[in-house]
């Protein structure tokens, strides 16, 4: 399984997935058309699915497109079937779809929005999780609650350890800045301050993470219970980067 790093937007990421140049392709989260449709035609590849993590403009703004040009069919969460353009299948909590000959987990994780979903991918040790978690960080609140996002966390943070985590945005560096500020002096923050820099001075994608490194470094997967999570989700609303 390849997984293609498409920016987009302001700091958006589209994942691209397929096995070999010329095969057939799943997009997750295609925020623009355009991106997506160069990079199909520079590797020969044939769209079939598009996979939507939730129903916010910058995760599916190029879904109607992309079904013009392809064909694709698009999954999302059974709850956003009719906030989606082109949906055209519902998806719950321990539903499985065929990607690429590999069997897809859909997870319910509620929290951002009510219908946020993400796509775990045992046996290729992968999760695209919108915008629930991010590295060194995780989503706002806008449709759930703040014990829906924080049970949605956990739920993502029990899975295997090297697990790779694929986000739908670039928020690591101001992410940094938030957990610094929390006073975190480790050293295993200090050599993945190092290493992200490095990365990004190369104009190289900070993705993905992983969740053990999640686990070791989030101050939001860190937290203690509820209320030390909802006062770090609120102090971080307010965090000037």
């Amino acid at each position: 399984m390849k997984v293609e790093l498409i920016p987009a937007l302001k700091d958006n990421y589209v994942y691209l997935l397929y096995e070999k140049i010329g095969g057939p392709a799943t997009v997750i989260d295609p925020s623009e058309a355009n991106p997506v449709l160069e990079k199909l035609d520079e590797l020969s590849l044939s769209l079939n699915k598009i996979l939507n993590t939730h129903h916010h403009f910058d995760h599916i703004g190029g879904n109607e497109e992309l079904v013009k040009k392809t064909g694709a069919h698009v999954y999302c969460s059974t709850y956003d079937l009719n906030r989606i353009p082109e949906a055209q299948s519902g998806l719950k909590d321990g539903d499985h779809i065929d990607l690429l000959g590999e069997s897809a987990n859909i997870l319910e994780i509620p929290g951002h929005t009510m219908g946020h979903i993400a796509f775990w991918l045992a046996k290729s040790k992968l999760i695209f999780c919108g915008d629930t978690l991010f590295s060194l960080g995780c989503g706002r609140v806008f449709e759930g609650s703040l014990e829906l996002l924080w049970k949605s966390l956990h739920h993502l943070a029990a899975l295997p350890e090297d697990t790779m985590v694929y986000c739908g945005h670039e928020y690591t560096e101001a992410n940094l800045k938030f957990v610094k500020s929390l006073g975190d002096e480790s050293v295993e923050l200090s050599t993945f301050e190092v290493d992200l820099a490095a990365k990004r001075n190369l104009g190289r994608p900070s993705l993905p993470s992983s969740i053990k490194t999640e686990k070791t470094l989030n101050p939001f997967l860190r937290a203690k219970n509820l209320a030390d999570f909802s006062r770090l989700r609120i102090q971080k609303d307010s965090f000037g980067a």
